[in-house]
């Protein structure tokens, strides 16, 4: 159910990673994630914006979680801070990051 999780909104990146936090026992079974806070695209009506930076804390504090992610893709409208890749090289040395694009 949880192996592929594309959040593709800021509602949907806040809610789901709200909700991943609270109950962590899933995120063993995320293989592959798609993050897109303030994504251009997101449907069915535009979005409210949502601080980047608190996505990538978040994404910080569920990395231990995370043990079985092996992709992770991040696209929103700015570049993630530093310490999220370095998040992810030092807990996922076989993790496919996915390139990304920034609007």
């Amino acid at each position: 159910m949880y192996d592929t999780v594309v959040l593709k909104s800021s509602t949907k990146c806040s809610i789901a990673l709200n909700m991943l936090g609270r109950q962590r026992g899933i995120c063993k079974y995320v293989k592959k994630l798609a993050v897109r806070p303030n994504y251009y695209l997101s449907w069915p009506k535009p979005d409210k914006p949502l601080d980047e930076d608190w996505v990538v804390t978040k994404l910080q504090s569920l990395a231990d979680s995370l043990e079985n992610m092996h992709t992770f893709d991040w696209d929103g409208l700015e570049l993630p801070d530093d310490r999220l890749w370095e998040t992810l090289r030092k807990r996922y040395t076989d993790c496919h990051i996915v390139p990304f694009d920034v609007y």
